[in-house]
């Protein structure tokens, strides 16, 4: 029997790769081969595979916080936490300051959104036919998305449209019944 260079286990000697860890036998086992299978393992685990960016590769948990531990050399380490800052209205200068609940009416409809994007812009475009009023819509700015309700006298209509986190509202209109978004970075 034979021993596996990285987790040192022992393994058949027939065997290619290690069953504890999935090391290749036999293999050189170098300070960079153990960094780089550790990224891999935080690649797989983030689900992410921006290879330039480290910083992209991390994503923030909708409500939780983040942790931060630095340690260098055999000092002991230093643990900051900072809690996920709460976005303000102000950040989203057109979106409904207010919002009352409405009922929806029963007939409830996902009318079909034409988007363009930009460089900097996205443009989305709703159909609410008889929807009269700026007043019968409302808008929920969530994290990744904005939830558009419309309110008319026998339709509703209900969509969510995935907005990147950084594009902000700068623009909604409703003219001949189209509601008309336009996000910008």
């Amino acid at each position: 029997m034979k021993k596996c260079t990285y987790c040192k286990r022992k393994m058949k000697d027939n065997w290619s790769y290690c069953p504890t860890c999935g090391t290749q036998a036999n293999k050189q086992v170098t300070m960079f081969n153990l960094l780089k299978r550790q990224m891999d393992i935080m690649k797989n685990l983030v689900g992410r595979t921006d290879e330039y960016e480290p910083e992209a590769r991390i994503q923030q948990p909708r409500n939780a916080i983040t942790i931060q531990i630095n340690s260098s050399g055999m000092r002991e380490p230093r643990v900051q936490i900072f809690p996920k800052p709460i976005p303000s209205r102000e950040d989203q200068p057109y979106a409904d300051k207010v919002s009352i609940q409405k009922k929806m009416p029963e007939i409830v409809l996902e009318p079909e959104v034409k988007v363009k994007r930009l460089a900097r812009e996205m443009l989305f475009t709703i159909p609410l036919p008889n929807i009269k009023s700026g007043k019968d819509i409302e808008l929920k700015i969530l994290p990744d998305s904005v939830e558009v309700k419309a309110f008319g006298k026998k339709k509703g209509y209900f969509k969510i449209l995935n907005i990147p986190k950084n594009y902000k509202l700068v623009e909604k209109d409703l003219k001949e019944g189209n509601l008309n978004l336009k996000f910008a970075i």
